[in-house]
């Protein structure tokens, strides 16, 4: 496991420890847990929306109603839905409630998700704030997801776990390594330690300050980089599960691109399908291709998502990078692929952007 942190005050020239310590000793408790995750989501992962918390409006066949509570309910932009489980202390069964849950939210549908938002909307009883309706949450949750394609209920079948807690039980760690193991490519699941730090101060001060910290202990690397980067072929995964996978590294790989300029806008970039697409399908692209060799090739322009301009069709619209291989693919081959990398298909210089992306990351951490 990962050595404690090690987190200091600065003052001046002066830097002074904080001193472990636990949300019991100073008399806080797991709902307080809670409201910092919902007032800081990107606990949970970069762009995350709240959907609700304490959810218990689980419907049984009999029209009887489970009374279990879910501490948050999040969503993704990836469209990917997220269950979190919160425990001050630790819990042997913390990874137990939240599989359940998980399996319970897999079911949801839009209508049950917008009306799960809008009535934790309302119930917040902001000032100024107007009561919301189901159709006006909805429209809010679509705003979250970005990607190419439209935002589907398959995508709700596959939710996201993380686990947050202060620490956590051996058997925890060993049955989530096993689950994720077994289905590498089907079980996304996270464990968070959740640290609580103190210091005096001095006698002009408040007695005591307090300092919060949120780790991923677990795993090393999220499920789009045990995909894309096991050898696993795109059939031996389940569509929905890919789709999330591609709308992720879509993102992450334009927002770093984005963030430290490693592209400049018309720079030309370049069509490679390599293996993402079988040898029948790559050799008619590339037959495509050879008739206008502006047919693969693209002009990162500045946008927020849509970050290429088609040199085919230059005074055309915006595409993700997704989005303009798969049109590429269907344009040569009138059939339009269900998974495509679309950061792993184009490259500037003979390089990947997926690749671009990861190695200045790796770099940037390193340094």
């Amino acid at each position: 496991m990962l050595s404690a942190a090690k987190v200091f005050r600065i003052d001046g020239q002066n830097a002074r420890p904080f001193g472990q310590s636990t949300l019991k000793r100073h008399n806080l408790v797991e709902s307080d847990l809670e409201r910092w995750v919902v007032a800081n989501p990107e606990v949970l992962g970069a762009g995350v929306q709240i959907v609700a918390t304490q959810y218990d409006k689980w419907a049984l066949p009999s029209g009887d109603r489970e009374k279990s509570r879910l501490d948050v309910l999040a969503l993704d932009p990836s469209g990917q839905l997220i269950v979190a489980e919160l425990k001050r202390g630790s819990d042997s069964k913390i990874h137990l409630q939240a599989l359940t849950y998980a399996a319970m939210v897999a079911s949801f549908t839009m209508d049950t998700l917008a009306e799960a938002h809008a009535d934790w909307c309302n119930q917040q009883k902001l000032e100024n704030t107007p009561t919301i309706t189901s159709a006006e949450a909805l429209n809010r949750l679509r705003s979250v997801v970005v990607g190419e394609g439209e935002w589907t209920p398959d995508l709700l079948t596959r939710p996201k776990i993380v686990l947050i807690a202060e620490s956590f039980h051996p058997q925890v760690y060993t049955t989530v390594k096993w689950l994720t193991e077994l289905a590498p490519t089907a079980l996304d699941i996270e464990i968070h330690t959740a640290t609580l730090f103190a210091i005096d101060c001095s006698e002009t001060e408040e007695t005591q300050q307090l300092c919060l910290t949120f780790r991923c202990e677990f795993p090393a690397e999220g499920i789009e980089t045990r995909i894309l980067t096991a050898g696993i072929p795109p059939e031996a995964v389940d569509h929905v599960t890919m789709e999330i996978v591609e709308r992720r590294r879509n993102k992450k790989s334009v927002h770093i691109i984005q963030q430290y300029g490693l592209i400049e806008p018309g720079e030309l970039l370049t069509l490679d399908l390599g293996t993402s697409v079988n040898s029948a399908v790559r050799e008619d692209v590339a037959r495509w291709i050879s008739e206008d060799k502006n047919r693969g090739r693209a002009e990162w322009i500045d946008a927020p998502t849509k970050v290429l301009r088609w040199c085919a069709e230059p005074d055309g619209t915006s595409w993700s990078l997704t989005g303009l291989g798969k049109h590429i693919v269907e344009q040569a081959t009138q059939s339009k692929p269900r998974v495509l990398s679309g950061p792993g298909v184009w490259l500037r210089g003979g390089r990947s952007l997926y690749d671009i992306a990861s190695s200045f990351q790796e770099t940037d951490e390193d340094s």
